[in-house]
């Protein structure tokens, strides 16, 4: 699942699909809560090509690690009673509790099929 929402940030680079990358639980005082790292990129299709490259067994370890992301954004998000930390449900509460990705829309994140399916 990703997000996408034209959001551009403050050196002008325009990111249209995010994705939660990494997220954590902090329980310092004055930090607890829920810390949620969002990959932005171009567009889908460079997530596509990300997933790709990383999928070719023919690449080199090097162009396997490399990220099409363009943005990374730090989130924060309180946490509450009973915590759901399911990906579906921490898109919802981004949507809903920040501002900036209220207008944003799911979508599914690309899947890549490594053995061909034969239907008989």
């Amino acid at each position: 699942m990703a997000l996408r929402l034209d959001i551009t940030d403050q050196r002008g680079v325009t990111a249209g699909y995010h994705r939660i990358i990494s997220v954590t639980q902090v329980y310092e005082r004055g930090q607890a809560g829920i810390h949620i790292n969002l990959a932005g990129y171009v567009s889908r299709a460079f997530r596509e090509k990300e997933i790709n490259v990383t999928s070719d067994k023919e690449v080199n370890s090097a162009e396997q690690n490399q990220s099409f992301s363009v943005t990374n954004v730090p989130v924060f998000l309180p946490f509450l009673d009973v915590e759901n930390f399911q990906l579906s449900a921490l898109y919802t509460r981004l949507k809903a509790e920040i501002p900036e990705l209220s207008a944003s829309t799911d979508v599914l994140e690309p899947v890549i099929i490594k053995e061909p399916i034969i239907s008989k």
